[in-house]
């Protein structure tokens, strides 16, 4: 049906609905990797933000798919310092999460681990705070903080 609607029809693939999302952030959010390489194929953009100023890239962060996360930066030019309405980066939210793969996929792709969030939280405070221990370790031996 994707394929029809966008190769007969020429579905516009950066529509957005109500809430800003695209039909590149529900592939994501549903694993349809057919889907999102098909969108992709077709000018879908990967950057493009919601009314939360989330982009395709942090719909794969919320979903936890390291797959997605790793084909969208790897394959497609995902963002990884984007940020949302709070100012979080994917960084922020992998390390809350526990997502350790996540966490190195970001770091060696250039994530900022000193971006700060609306809070003023840096990945190393996010990192402090989670209940995620090891994301410190994670952080310490694959970064080089920014003091101020």
């Amino acid at each position: 049906m994707s394929r029809f609607l966008v190769e007969t029809n020429g579905a516009c693939v950066n529509a957005q609905n109500f809430f800003g999302d695209t039909a590149l952030h529900h592939a994501i959010r549903t694993g349809s990797y057919d889907t999102v390489r098909l969108l992709l194929e077709h000018g879908a953009d990967v950057n493009m933000k919601n009314m939360q100023e989330e982009d395709g890239y942090w719909a794969a962060i919320r979903t936890q798919s390291f797959d997605m996360s790793r084909f969208l930066v790897e394959t497609n030019g995902a963002c990884v310092n984007a940020q949302n309405f709070f100012g979080d980066t994917a960084l922020h939210h992998a390390i809350r999460t526990g997502s350790y793969d996540t966490v190195r996929l970001l770091l060696e792709h250039g994530a900022d681990v000193n971006m700060k969030n609306m809070q003023e939280e840096d990945g190393y405070w996010a990192a402090i705070r989670s209940p995620y221990p090891v994301m410190v370790a994670v952080l310490k031996n694959n970064t080089q903080p920014r003091i101020m």
